[in-house]
């Protein structure tokens, strides 16, 4: 008997085991898109993660001061598509129902074409302002100024003025959002969901998740 594990009822399930796992990590309050102008590997993509998470800390907390209070928590996940000039995204600002087909009527204009990008979800910290408007428009500014300092050589960036996206997450929109390509049979957590560490000397890392997936979610057909 031939058993197709590429169907669209299995790859469902699989995106809603994804989701169910990220979602344990939240509620959320932030969500960063940082997309790169320029082609990287995923291993340098992970570099370059790991500085703007540090700098992401210093503009928030300030250079002396974040060392003081505890890190940034939540998920991140690496997307291997490219971002082409245009793309359909869920309506973020509203929410949608997990797993619900993305509103074509929500359209937003996407900043940087490279081969690789991330996403973050950001639970809440305590030293970041209460009211909403005020604590967005101060994550948006630590964001892009975090992200348009990183480099792709001496004389280029790797990052452009609109490469960072940040709003607030309603976490049923934001999560079917950033775990929409673990639908992939070539989807592994360990290469996509990542955790943000502090070392004791204050380097960051991005350390890999695992999501207990059944183990013939990444069998080929046969």
């Amino acid at each position: 008997m031939i058993r197709d594990f590429e169907t669209e009822e299995f790859l469902d399930i699989k995106h809603n085991q994804v989701a169910d796992v990220i979602k344990q990590y939240g509620p959320y309050r932030f969500f960063v898109t940082l997309t790169f102008q320029r082609p990287v590997d995923d291993a340098s993509a992970l570099r370059h993660g790991e500085v703007f998470v540090g700098r992401l800390h210093k503009q928030l907390f300030g250079r002396y001061g974040w060392r003081s209070v505890r890190p940034l928590t939540g998920v991140v996940l690496l997307e291997r598509e490219d971002i082409k000039k245009k793309r359909r995204y869920p309506g973020l600002q509203t929410g949608v129902e997990l797993l619900a087909p993305v509103d074509v009527g929500k359209i937003l204009w996407v900043r940087d074409r490279g081969n690789c990008h991330f996403h973050f979800l950001l639970r809440d910290h305590p030293a970041l302002e209460r009211r909403p408007v005020k604590a967005l428009r101060r994550f948006q500014q630590a964001a892009r100024k975090a992200g348009t300092s990183l480099n792709y050589s001496e004389t280029e960036k790797l990052v452009s003025k609109n490469g960072v996206y940040v709003s607030l997450a309603p976490d049923k929109g934001a999560i079917n959002y950033v775990s929409k390509e673990s639908r992939y049979l070539s989807w592994w957590s360990e290469e996509r969901l990542f955790f943000i560490h502090r070392s004791q000397e204050g380097e960051f890392d991005l350390v890999p998740g695992a999501v207990p997936l059944k183990r013939w979610w990444n069998m080929p057909t046969i």
